[in-house]
């Protein structure tokens, strides 16, 4: 799927940069963002009363901070730079 698979590049990046923990598998990672998403589209079409746009990006948010737990290394550095 094109999605996961996207999903799963910035994965990778973010585990280049320090964001996420270098044993963290792209792929799976990506899979779990992919169907935690689906999962609230899901709720927010079926019972718009239950979890509002609000409610589902705040969810979406403490889900993606649990993944993306790390300080990015190259922030503040000149685009193209890589870390070392």
């Amino acid at each position: 799927m094109r999605l996961r698979s996207l999903i799963a590049t910035a994965v990778t990046n973010a585990k280049e940069c320090g964001e996420v923990p270098d044993a963290t598998d792209a792929s799976t990672t990506a899979a779990r963002i992919a169907a935690y998403t689906d999962g609230l589209t899901t709720h927010l079409c079926a019972d718009s009363d239950g979890l509002n746009p609000n409610g589902a990006l705040t969810a979406l948010g403490e889900f993606l901070a649990g993944v993306f737990t790390g300080e990015c290394r190259l922030r503040g550095k000149a685009p193209g730079v890589r870390p070392s």
